[in-house]
């Protein structure tokens, strides 16, 4: 089965989504701003996936991601993750991720003792580095313990933007940005 994508623009700039299947699509990927501007990333898509105008169901995941960017609150359909190429650890911090209310925040640590594994921040840490469903699998809402808002992407601009869409509240101290106590899930 040959994947394809398309890409389209949202008020956080523009994005792509990669799925395989038309009559039964699964959505494989995600790609956010900077990682769809990154030549790399942008070559690798036009020479191994077709660009085609989305089927039904990702068409109308499309226009929730793009609702979402502009600030309303979305029920994403994640039945069409394709989540075969996660491990089962993976899969059950990107579930336990989903139940993370908007405008709220959980820390690592949080998370991963949420989904029952107590020590295994830094585990979580790296799903959430390796998530292939942004804004689907909110992991922007994943925090430090110190309530530092981290990195995303290597964008720390575009966590704070969603954080900011989802209604967290944030506080600046200097260069960093942290969310205020109150919008912090403890499990």
């Amino acid at each position: 089965m040959t994947a394809a994508y398309t890409v389209f623009p949202t008020t956080i700039g523009t994005l792509a989504i990669v799925w395989e299947g038309m009559k039964t699509p699964r959505i494989v990927r995600i790609f956010l701003p900077l990682s769809l501007g990154s030549t790399a990333k942008h070559g690798y898509l036009k020479k191994t996936h077709a660009y085609r105008i989305p089927p039904s169901p990702v068409a109308a995941e499309i226009q929730k991601i793009r609702r979402y960017c502009e600030g309303e609150c979305v029920s994403f359909n994640t039945r069409l993750l394709d989540l075969s190429c996660c491990s089962p650890f993976s899969i059950d911090i990107y579930r336990q991720e989903q139940r993370i209310p908007r405008g709220m925040a959980m820390s690592y640590q949080g998370l991963a003792a949420a989904a029952g594994y107590d020590h295994a921040a830094r585990t979580a840490g790296t799903a959430q580095a390796r998530n292939p469903f942004p804004l689907i699998v909110p992991c922007h809402r994943v925090i430090r313990a110190s309530g530092n808002i981290g990195s995303f992407q290597n964008d720390r601009a575009l966590k704070v933007r969603l954080l900011e869409i989802d209604g967290v509240r944030l506080l600046r101290k200097g260069k960093a940005y942290y969310v205020e106590r109150a919008c912090i899930l403890s499990c």
